[in-house]
């Protein structure tokens, strides 16, 4: 059973046999709950014990109400195969409790090896019955944004392995839950129900959004919500999505740090930046690009000294030569590593914008962490960061040392 309970497939977290809704924390990550063997489903019927616990965990948590609903899917017993893992439970715990005991019972060595196979051979018999036992899903769902009825959909599963390997490759191949989203798909959302009468969304109010309502997609992390508007305002082709602003201004109607169609472009969701439909942000580009004229200089010049024309009015010996320009910028500040997302936006906001808005520009920005540990890293930790260091395409040189 431990084998069992220790895979989490593809799910942000497996809760395996809660006793109660209030074991279930309301987080917006996409979750499995796997339901006691008590509140096993019979196909066919409506109000199966598995589906009005399954109802009681989507509607609370605990004595309050549940908020991100869109977070949790259930794995239930089939009523008929229930028996044939409850003996094989209960042969294994007999059987473990004589090997345990195997000392005080006196047992010779030909019956303590007797008790010890036993053991092994109804541990896996109960690991062979689970998945057999395990095998409906049960999946809540909402067809219309405007009919607040909550569908519930039951799936079979079948086969062998790990339960919940098993049951996020079928709930991901029917589309009820996602481990990525793209810019196209995330846009498609959008215009379907959330910004028919809106110009922008905040990038973490879209997270919510999709952590709460049962129409919208169901996603394994909301920070999938970050790489498609990466995805989406790194294109070329941005236009078919969207663009990102680092916040908007509300006095000027003006969007900050608005940006599209470039690689590398920074996006945080800090409850100030923003998705921008294409036409809007495309609107501000045109106006803000017509604005960045070339200043005209006019000579005042006497009637009787006006050049004729066709000809050309030589510089004056005191005219001063235009002064240069600089062309580029070196900057570096520490942050406060509690506070990075905040502090990134602003920088983005308040000094990034006004250089990445600059024609031609090419801005590049280096994220330099260094940290001190006294007592050491451990090397679970060391892994971990060192496996992600590698994925998100740290220089090589990065890494440990004593």
């Amino acid at each position: 059973m431990k084998k069992q309970q220790n895979q989490r497939g593809g799910f942000a977290k497996v809760y395996p046999a809660p006793d109660s809704s209030g074991d279930v924390p309301d987080e917006t990550d996409g979750r499995l709950v796997m339901l006691p063997p008590e509140k096993a489903h019979t196909s066919g019927v409506g109000d199966s014990p598995a589906l009005l616990a399954a109802k009681g965990f989507l509607e609370k948590r605990g004595n309050g109400q549940r908020v991100y609903q869109n977070t949790l899917v259930f794995l239930a017993a089939d009523k008929t195969r229930l028996d044939e893992l409850r003996e094989a439970c209960a042969n294994y715990r007999a059987w473990k409790s004589i090997h345990d005991e195997r000392k005080s019972l006196g047992l010779d060595p030909f019956n303590e090896s007797l008790a010890e196979k036993k053991t092994a051979d109804f541990d896996g018999a109960v690991e062979a019955r689970l998945p057999e036992t395990y095998q409906w899903l049960l999946v809540p769902s909402q067809s219309d944004p405007q009919n607040p009825e909550i569908e519930w959909q039951t799936i079979r599963v079948t086969g062998s392995g790990a339960l919940a390997n098993r049951a996020f490759a079928r709930l991901e191949r029917e589309g009820h839950i996602a481990g990525n989203l793209g810019g196209v798909a995330l846009k498609h959302e959008l215009d379907k129900v959330l910004w028919p009468d809106r110009n922008h969304l905040d990038i973490r109010q879209i997270q919510e959004y999709f952590a709460k309502y049962l129409y919208l997609p169901r996603l394994v992390y909301q920070e999938l919500i970050v790489e498609a508007v990466r995805d989406g305002v790194s294109s070329l082709t941005w236009r078919d999505c969207f663009a990102y602003a680092g916040g908007y201004d509300e006095a000027q109607a003006r969007y900050l740090g608005l940006q599209a169609g470039r690689t590398g472009i920074v996006i945080v969701a800090d409850g100030m930046s923003a998705v921008v439909k294409a036409e809007v942000a495309q609107t501000q580009i045109d106006k803000e690009a017509a604005a960045v004229v070339t200043p005209s200089t006019t000579s005042s010049v006497a009637p009787s000294s006006r050049a004729p024309v066709g000809t050309r009015n030589e510089p004056s010996p005191t005219t001063r030569p235009a002064k240069s320009q600089p062309t580029h910028f070196h900057g570096s500040i520490a942050v406060d590593a509690t506070r990075l997302a905040r502090d990134a936006s602003t920088i983005s906001t308040e000094v990034l914008q006004h250089l990445a808005s600059k024609l031609g520009a090419n801005v590049q920005v280096v994220i330099d962490i260094s940290a001190h540990i006294p007592d050491g890293v451990d090397e679970n930790t060391v892994r971990t960061v060192t496996e992600n260091c590698r994925t998100l395409g740290f220089d090589p040189s990065s890494g440990f040392e004593s």
